[in-house]
């Protein structure tokens, strides 16, 4: 029989060992108590506004209405045994989450000088009092991070500090276990910065950037991995091209200096539907993450593609696995092959090789950067769209009997997107696709092709009626014939 207090030991292990899902999402726990003792702490400090007697009777008091609470997040204290990579790496974490959690949060590091003091502080005292550089408004609170080692370096307890400037208020809150991300190993910001300097140092004429899904593979990475890949990919290409200011203008001036600036590039979502209204033009490019899972570790790759010509940039290393948890390499029952066969303007017939690994009928459509989309296959003239593996690539139109074909005008980039579906559609599922389709829609006197909403509604009544598996990849038309 086991001691009593192994007994206990065996039954409380399950609670103290941390769960696959916690720790798949670190500091969640610490920053929603972060959340609550700032929201508590700041209905203290506005719940009675001062009033004041005038001549026209009483109102509040000049500056006493109650100030929208922000975040100051300032990183680690300079003294730490973290290094900066690491940092970097927690520091992203935290900013997740407290924009998970809807706060408002400043970024302090324009304020570089005054921010290096509050970092260097030693003490919540001296922070306070460095923090009196900073130029912050009355509901403004500062967050800073405390982390060391635990478990042989292989993880960092993170807690993290909360307090106002006037020393109204101060709380820490609960620590949470961060795993350590691989010596020698990037972490994905790395490579997009890589990326994103190659890129506007090749590339003067940058007018619109469209994100597209990231890929694992030539499979659409999960969404809960990806989304946050994505949203950093974004957040540094829009700090990147942040508009400079010419002669007469400023950006960081009064509301009126403010509308005289340049606007900022736009950035469209394709994963999220957020599509550019006008077609294609120069200046305009796609953006993609890229993820391999090879023998040594994940390998991420980003890369931009001029839409209407043929210039490129990219960026990939190896990256550490703790940086892009859970992404596995899937067994895609339909891989596109698509950018291996780049066409010639008013030559080459609309054309892509793909492979499928599994019974299954295909549904594939064109899509622009503006979102139209034109379905491409199966059509009414289709006769027989059920499709069986074999060794070697398929290609369309050849073995797509009925599919749309015709040459480009001029050279451009689009996007092939094919579902794969092993157990076929149901009549209505097949119907609405039909009714979509190119004939259709002339004899309903539509447009042809599909807005980026038409298409998204689309396929997310297949997937609610049937197993899709969905793919996706570049079409590129060059003006010249390919080497």
């Amino acid at each position: 029989m086991l001691p009593r207090f192994a007994t206990v030991l065996l039954a409380l292990l399950p609670w103290l060992l941390p769960s696959p899902a916690a720790a798949d999402q670190p500091m969640r726990k610490p920053v929603a108590a972060l959340v609550d003792y700032a929201q508590v702490c700041h209905a203290k400090r506005f719940a009675q506004p001062a009033v004041e007697m005038t001549p026209y009777g009483p109102r509040l008091a000049s500056g006493a209405a109650a100030a929208p609470l922000r975040v100051v997040y300032t990183g680690f204290p300079v003294r730490t045994s973290l290094s900066p990579d690491l940092q970097e790496h927690i520091n992203r974490i935290i900013l997740r989450r407290l924009s998970e959690a809807r706060m408002d949060i400043m970024d302090p590091r324009e304020q570089a000088e005054a921010l290096e003091a509050v970092r260097g502080s030693f003490g919540t005292n001296k922070m306070l009092e460095a923090s009196k550089g900073m130029k912050l408004q009355s509901g403004d609170m500062l967050v800073r991070a405390e982390g060391r080692f635990i478990r042989n370096g292989q993880y960092v307890e993170v807690g993290l500090v909360l307090m106002w400037p006037d020393t109204s208020c101060k709380n820490e809150t609960p620590t949470d276990n961060v795993e350590v991300v691989d010596d020698g190993a990037a972490v994905p910001i790395d490579v997009m910065r890589e990326a994103i300097k190659s890129f506007t140092t090749n590339y003067k004429v940058i007018n619109r950037i469209a994100v597209l899904p990231t890929v694992i593979g030539v499979s659409p990475l999960d969404p809960a991995i990806a989304g946050p890949l994505e949203d950093d990919l974004e957040r540094e290409l829009a700090k990147a091209l942040k508009p400079a200011a010419q002669p007469g203008q400023t950006v960081i001036a009064g509301a009126d200096d403010k509308r005289s600036a340049p606007p900022p590039v736009p950035l469209a979502r394709m994963s999220r539907l957020s599509f550019f209204k006008e077609e294609a033009k120069e200046g305009d490019w796609l953006a993609r993450l890229r993820v391999e899972v090879r023998a040594s570790g994940p390998h991420l790759t980003v890369e931009f593609l001029d839409v209407m010509g043929s210039g490129s940039a990219s960026a990939g290393r190896m990256i550490a696995p703790a940086s892009i948890r859970s992404a596995k390499p899937a067994a895609p029952a339909i891989e596109l092959l698509a950018e291996q066969s780049p066409l010639r303007v008013d030559l080459d017939p609309l054309r892509y090789a793909f492979k499928v690994n599994r019974p299954a009928s295909l549904y594939c459509a064109m899509q622009d950067l503006d979102g139209e989309t034109l379905l491409i296959y199966p059509t009414p003239d289709t006769q027989r769209n059920k499709h069986q593996p074999r060794a070697e690539a398929m290609r369309a139109p050849q073995d797509l009997d009925g599919t749309i074909a015709g040459t480009f005008g001029k050279p451009v980039r689009a996007l092939i997107r094919c579902l794969a579906v092993p157990n076929g559609l149901t009549g209505n599922l097949e119907r609405a696709w039909m009714l979509g389709t190119v004939r259709e829609r002339l004899e309903n006197k539509k447009p042809v092709k599909l807005s980026g909403a038409e298409y998204a509604k689309l396929v997310d009544a297949l997937k609610a009626g049937a197993e899709v598996h969905e793919t996706h990849a570049i079409l590129t038309v060059t003006g010249t014939a390919p080497r």
